[in-house]
């Protein structure tokens, strides 16, 4: 295969509460990125803000959040 019919498509991340497509890559690297949070995943900004998002995020609160969230979807 020829590196011009080499076909690279980038994957886009979603968003752990609502399952929309985020604006990063699968490969960027999470230093580099906005609205996400270690042991849970990437949020989109909207969902970062319902959660009363800033940063730092503890943790334990973010993945409290996330799941109380999730609920309410339901």
């Amino acid at each position: 295969m020829d590196f011009k019919e080499q076909k690279i498509t980038k994957e886009k991340e979603i968003c752990v509460i609502c399952k929309q497509e985020t604006e990063y890559f699968v490969d960027t690297p999470i230093n580099q990125r906005k609205y996400y949070i270690e042991g849970c995943g990437q949020l989109c900004s909207t969902c970062w803000k319902d959660l009363g998002g800033s940063y730092p995020l503890p943790r334990y609160s973010a993945r409290r959040l996330v799941r109380k969230k999730r609920k309410k979807q339901k």
